[in-house]
């Protein structure tokens, strides 16, 4: 209601999932629980109402900030994704992520995503059972769309913290 005349959809509503992979003892999930830099996230992406496409997407955090890069895969399900090298790891399956997404727009300065209805669950190779959990959560996510350097913080009334539905699935699982 605040930003109501400022908001622009930027998308129609999308279900999106997504396939993380981690090392057979959970070295990325251990990494990213300890560390606030040095740690990485490797997933493979689809969004099944823009495409049937599947995308592989890194996420690094390092000393020198964050980076994503985000490439068209060649896999057509994500049940062919057996393993992967990535550096000195070697990569499997260890969570599927599956949710809502909505994108906005406010002022054309801030990029707000809505995501619910998040559902986690074990791929097989991880485990024999086939539980889905799903979560109650809401997760909103501010970005910045231009280069100003703005404290997005003060423009809304709750203070942020971090949220990684990966590390929250894995708990879950």
């Amino acid at each position: 209601i605040f930003y109501k005349d400022s908001i622009e959809t930027l998308h129609p509503k999308r279900t999106i999932k997504s396939l993380y992979l981690d090392t057979v003892d959970f070295q990325l999930y251990r990494d990213s629980l300890l560390n606030d830099i040095d740690k990485l996230k490797i997933r493979f992406r689809q969004y099944p109402s823009k495409d049937s496409d599947i995308y592989k997407e890194l996420k690094v955090n390092s000393v020198n900030g964050k980076e994503k890069s985000s490439l068209k895969s060649s896999y057509k399900k994500f049940e062919d994704i057996k393993s992967e090298r990535y550096k000195n790891f070697i990569l499997q399956p260890s969570l599927f992520v599956e949710y809502e997404r909505q994108y906005y727009s406010i002022e054309g300065e801030v990029r707000v995503t809505i995501d619910q209805n998040i559902r986690y669950s074990a791929p097989k190779n991880r485990s024999l059972l086939s539980k889905e959990i799903k979560s109650k959560e809401t997760i909103i996510e501010f970005k910045l769309l231009n280069d100003k350097v703005q404290d997005i913080e003060q423009t809304f009334y709750k203070n942020s913290f971090a949220f990684s539905k990966y590390l929250v699935g894995i708990n879950k699982i």
